[in-house]
């Protein structure tokens, strides 16, 4: 009787295998892919803040000159909550000086988009407060707050009524030049700020910005020191708080850390292409060059 012959190794594969290697293959690429588009993400939104530098002093040419506004509330191809929000953005973090005649201008066309006021988002309502504030028009910035408070508790209005209104009258105190009542104010909702509605996450970030520059200007190092670090885990490109580490650890002493974070600055300024005489980067490296 004849021994069964031994089977040969087969030559190919079989189609179900080549369609599970072509699954797991396919199944890499897109996790590869998607953390690659994750890390594009990440670089363009830290360069999106690191621009609006560079993008607000080209603006603030066309914010700070007094011009008659459109009924619409947009002039130069930006919103009018956009220029309130771009000039106070250059005011208090770029230290830009502006012409009040600017806020009178802001204030009378926010007096026009108005009219039609309940077209207008929370958002917008907000920065028009916002606008009459800075251009001595109190009662009508009061007029807004309460505008804001009347809204439902809650989700339902985005937490407008509560935190939002807790912002508002922060600003507010800012305008007044109180930086301690605006920092108790604000407080709560910087905590929560991305649970609230209404502009995006990029936004919104103002806020938590205003918040570390109130801190610094009041000289809370410890405060700065933590709101900065905490800025930068979400976006290590945030050239602010690398700015705001260097002058905590210049108070308080730590030469080695301020050393480490104006060569953070200077790096992480490059890779956003920081304009190459921003004051932050200019003070990193009159630092970087004393200790060298």
């Amino acid at each position: 009787m004849t021994a069964p012959r031994r089977r040969t190794a087969r030559a190919g594969f079989t189609l179900l295998e080549v369609l599970v290697a072509f699954a797991i293959l396919s199944l890499t690429i897109v996790v590869a892919v998607q953390g690659f588009a994750q890390g594009l993400r990440l670089l363009k939104l830290s360069g999106d803040h690191q621009q609006a530098a560079l993008l607000a002093d080209q603006k603030a040419r066309e914010v700070t000159q007094p011009k008659e506004g459109k009924d619409n509330g947009t002039e130069g191809g930006l919103p009018l909550y956009e220029r309130i929000e771009l000039l106070w953005r250059l005011e208090l973090l770029r230290h830009v000086v502006t012409d009040d005649a600017v806020w009178q201008d802001l204030a009378r066309q926010a007096e026009r988009v108005l009219e039609h006021a309940e077209f207008q988002t929370v958002w917008m309502h907000h920065w028009i407060a916002l606008a009459f504030a800075r251009a001595g028009r109190r009662d009508q910035a009061r007029r807004q707050v309460e505008r804001l408070r009347r809204l439902p508790e809650g989700r339902p209005s985005g937490y407008w009524s509560t935190l939002g209104v807790s912002l508002l009258e922060g600003e507010l105190a800012i305008v007044d030049g109180d930086h301690a009542t605006a920092v108790r104010l604000m407080a709560p909702a910087v905590a929560q700020i991305h649970t609230m509605g209404g502009g995006s996450r990029e936004q919104k970030d103002i806020f938590p910005d205003v918040f570390m520059e109130l801190h610094r200007r009041l000289g809370h190092v410890e405060q700065v020191i933590e709101l900065a670090q905490r800025r930068l885990l979400a976006n290590p490109y945030h050239v602010q708080s690398l700015a705001a580490l260097a002058w905590s650890y210049e108070r308080n002493g730590n030469a080695a850390l301020q050393r480490q974070a104006c060569r953070q600055l200077v790096l992480r300024g490059g890779e956003v292409d920081l304009a190459p005489d921003a004051p932050e980067l200019l003070a990193a490296r009159q630092t970087l060059q004393v200790a060298a």
